[in-house]
């Protein structure tokens, strides 16, 4: 098993409002997210920023969901990174709370990957989410403030895992991308 990292950190500014909590086939965006992950992690947690309050409030009853508020969410998504893995021990997916069309039989198979990173491909496209092993929880701690994930990953060789599992490519900027993946 592993643990789950979810960032939900952001301004939401392309979008409009708080896209975690955007209803999405009758529930907030990121409860899709926790949904597709949770049967396969031990506990997610899931880094808030500026709704922070907000998300509380949805994910109060989630058993296995712990909320980590990154206080410094202004300095963008590696931040959060940063705020989050500070609470992780074991091997941990992480992904932004705005891909929402993720199967959850792609969790299960990145669990059977081999290497430090275990990413998803879609027709040989890198999407989320990505399996990192404990043993990088410290590098990616102590990894430069101004990096970002692609720079850290890049630094590791990646065992790359070809799906059938487009949702893996799928984030919702605005409210567009929402209305466009309903089309699709």
């Amino acid at each position: 098993m592993a643990q789950g990292l979810i960032l939900a950190g952001g301004y939401s500014r392309r979008f409009g409002n708080n896209k975690m909590l955007h209803i999405m086939n009758g529930e907030p965006m990121i409860i899709h997210v926790i949904k597709a992950m949770i049967p396969w992690v031990s506990r997610i947690f899931v880094v808030t920023g500026y709704y922070h309050d907000d998300l509380v409030q949805t994910l109060i009853n989630y058993d296995k969901v712990s909320i980590v508020h990154n206080p410094n969410y202004d300095l963008g998504m590696f931040s959060s990174i940063q705020a989050g893995v500070s609470y992780l021990r074991e091997d941990f997916f992480i992904i932004p709370g705005d891909y929402p069309f993720v199967n959850s039989t792609t969790y299960g198979l990145l669990l059977r990957g081999e290497g430090d990173i275990i990413g998803p491909t879609y027709q040989n496209i890198k999407g989320h989410p990505l399996l990192i092993k404990a043993r990088l929880i410290e590098a990616l701690k102590n990894a430069p403030k101004e990096s970002n994930l692609k720079v850290f990953r890049d630094q590791y060789k990646v065992h790359w895992i070809e799906t059938d599992d487009e949702g893996i490519l799928k984030d919702i900027d605005t409210i567009n991308d929402h209305f466009s993946t309903i089309k699709n």
